[in-house]
């Protein structure tokens, strides 16, 4: 049930900004685009899932701000992750029993070149040993896409509190 939601949802981003073409627009650009949002929301979904492992139980929010990449802790950049991405990204990583206080997820633009990708990703969390403060996790992963799939290739903490 899981899955026909995201790939609904991965319908609904490749869509996004669709529009008739008008003149002096074509829609090699727009299906060109639509196709990169696609192959980075599969990026982010799958970083994120990957940090988001050792925090199986609590809910996640999902910053709608892109993270500065390569930093520690991710810090927001000020650009906005396109809405229907960032709606993508947040029902994918949906957790039907969490509980507790929520870690904030983070995620730098992700950086393609070719069949080779980058992302940073920051976990902000309640810190356990001191109620009231909150802790992080910033790892930066380098991933390697076979086809239409991506597979990560490395993973650098960059840093941990």
């Amino acid at each position: 049930m899981c899955r026909v939601r995201i790939a609904v949802l991965l319908v609904a981003v490749s869509a996004i900004g669709c529009d008739a073409d008008s003149p002096g627009h074509s829609g090699e650009i727009a299906i060109a685009q639509h196709a990169a949002d696609q192959m980075e929301l599969q990026a982010e979904i799958l970083v994120a899932r990957d940090l988001l492992r050792g925090y199986a139980t609590q809910p996640v929010v999902v910053d709608s701000l892109f993270a500065v990449a390569e930093q520690a802790p991710g810090a927001p950049s000020g650009e906005l992750r396109p809405r229907p991405r960032t709606e993508a990204l947040r029902h994918s990583l949906a957790r039907r029993e969490s509980v507790g206080p929520p870690v904030i997820l983070r995620l730098s633009k992700p950086r393609i070149a070719g069949a080779v990708a980058r992302l940073t990703v920051t976990i902000d969390f309640p810190d356990e040993r001191e109620p009231g403060r909150r802790g992080y996790e910033t790892v930066d992963y380098t991933l390697e896409r076979t086809g239409s799939t991506w597979r990560i290739g490395t993973r650098l903490q960059l840093g941990i509190s």
